[in-house]
C-alpha cells in the first residue's frame, strides 16, 4: 500500500496499491468494494468526505476524478 485516503462520513477508504491501482473498501463490512488500473503513476490521494468521490493525483500531471461504484453496479 503506497497512499491511503479516507471519505470521512461515508464509511469508505481509497488506497493505492502498487504504482497504478486504486481500491477502495467499505469500512462498515470491510468489503473490497470497488478497484480502477490508471493509466499513469498515483502519486497523491484526497477523498469527498460524506460522498463516494476521490481524487488521483497522477505522475502524468493529471488530477482523476473516480467515483466508487460496485463492482456488481451502484455506488459503493
Amino acid at each position: 500500500m503506497r497512499l491511503l485516503a479516507f471519505a470521512r462520513h461515508s464509511g469508505l477508504l481509497v488506497g493505492a496499491v502498487g504504482a497504478r491501482r486504486v481500491d477502495v473498501w467499505d469500512l462498515r463490512t470491510l468489503a473490497l468494494c470497488a478497484s480502477a488500473e490508471l493509466p499513469a503513476d498515483v502519486v497523491a490521494l484526497a477523498a469527498v468526505p460524506g460522498r463516494a468521490f476521490f481524487f488521483a493525483g497522477c505522475a502524468d500531471g493529471a488530477l482523476r476524478v473516480l467515483e466508487a461504484k460496485r463492482r456488481t453496479g451502484g455506488v459503493c
